[in-house]
């Protein structure tokens, strides 16, 4: 995704990138599927962050939620990208 849940730390405002329905609504998604999903990846803010989903109404939930480098020169870093590989446990046992 594109803007990620959770709070804007780029100005001293803390304000949310998404409206609480929608944030609400992700995160019951999120926390049905939990079993299924291992990361979110996303980017808006240009830095690479690396951030721990935090909830409230789902207390149980925990997925880590990656924030890539962005293509771009405007906050005055480096125009950078980055890629992720996941391996499978199988995958790891071959290599050793």
């Amino acid at each position: 995704m594109h803007i990620f849940p959770g709070l804007n730390y780029y100005n001293s405002d803390y304000e949310k990138f998404w409206d609480k329905q929608f944030e609400d609504r992700f995160l019951k998604i999120i926390n049905d599927y939990k079993e299924y999903v291992i990361l979110s990846t996303g980017a808006h803010i240009h830095k690479m962050e690396l951030r721990a989903s935090i909830s409230q109404v789902h207390p149980q939930l925990g997925f880590p939620q990656i924030a890539s480098l962005s293509v771009t020169p405007v906050y005055n870093n480096n125009p950078s990208h980055s890629s992720f590989k996941i391996v499978s446990e199988s995958e790891k046992e071959m290599k050793n």
